[in-house]
């Protein structure tokens, strides 16, 4: 009887280890922030995750409880693939749209502090023009099909613009994520 017991309890074990081994992840990058470190890092994280060799997912998640839950966590499950020093993307479940960024509506958080309604309307200065707090910490990347580039093994690099003259762009219409290996 024991014997039957101990080998259940064994094969059990095998069957959930290899059950929730298929979970994990291949590489993982983490974004390197060019903003205010202490405020993103104590607010937001963004990863880039392969699933297998032929799936990633880009993951932005805010740290805050206190906003809507929809936003708390958006994950673009894409389909991808590496040429040269190239990984390119296309979302398999665009719910976006086009447009650069995910657009987050205003919430009342104090600790995301840069998504309330007040934040959108205070500036910082960033170089030569005033940047509203939401621009700088509150937006998401919008993932659609889209190009990144491999720095080296261990540095992929997003880099997306509007179509716009470069003299009628801002800060609103550029995105710059690079992505470190951890």
């Amino acid at each position: 009887m024991k014997h039957k017991v101990l080998l259940f309890i064994l094969l059990m074990f095998v069957f959930l280890g290899c059950k929730t081994s298929q979970n994990v992840y291949i590489n993982t990058y983490y974004i390197e922030t060019i903003q205010d470190s202490k405020i993103i890092s104590k607010t937001q994280k963004y990863e880039l995750i392969f699933l297998n060799d032929s799936i990633c997912v880009f993951k932005h998640t805010f740290l805050c409880k206190d906003i809507s839950e929809e936003f708390r966590i958006i994950e673009q499950k894409c389909k991808y693939v590496i040429t040269d020093n190239m990984l390119i993307v296309n979302n398999l479940h665009p719910k976006y749209g086009n447009s650069l960024y995910i657009d987050i509506p205003i919430q009342e958080s104090k600790k995301c502090f840069f998504l309330t309604k007040m934040a959108r309307e205070l500036y910082s200065c960033l170089g030569h023009c005033p940047i509203p707090y939401y621009d700088l910490y509150g937006r998401v990347p919008n993932i659609t099909n889209d190009t990144l580039y491999f720095q080296t093994k261990k540095q992929i690099v997003l880099e997306k613009m509007a179509d716009k003259e470069p003299t009628e762009r801002n800060i609103r219409d550029v995105i710059y994520c690079k992505f470190k290996k951890k």
